[in-house]
């Protein structure tokens, strides 16, 4: 029997990632427990234009940085909602399997004050 096509992209993610997939056995649990992170993988045929987009002039204006794109939702009477989005092979380099932060995964991280 063959893996439904998310479950083989949480596979592949998990892999590359350096983690193990979590087993879907009904109970609210992540894709793929990465350490401190808790990964939840969408696969889509295609995400929107405007994601790609954004991600392109991250890179374009990153140089020789790592480019990070982060989205801002912000509506009258509702806390802003941020967002963190950068490509795979990018986290690799600084989380994955290699990575030069992986032995400081575990470090803290600070709220962002809205």
């Amino acid at each position: 029997m063959t893996d439904k096509p998310w479950k083989k992209e949480e596979r592949e993610i998990a892999h590359a990632m350096g983690f193990e997939r979590s087993p879907n056995i009904g109970r609210a649990n992540p894709d793929i427990n990465a350490g401190p992170f808790a990964v939840q993988v969408k696969a889509r045929k295609r995400l929107p234009d405007w994601f790609h987009k954004a991600h392109e002039q991250a890179r374009r204006d990153a140089g020789s940085s790592t480019p990070l794109v982060v989205f801002s939702e912000r509506r009258q009477g509702v806390k802003t909602k941020r967002y963190v989005s950068m490509e795979l092979e990018e986290w690799l380099a600084w989380y994955g399997p290699g990575g030069w932060c992986r032995p400081t995964i575990a470090q803290g991280h600070k709220e962002l004050k809205t």
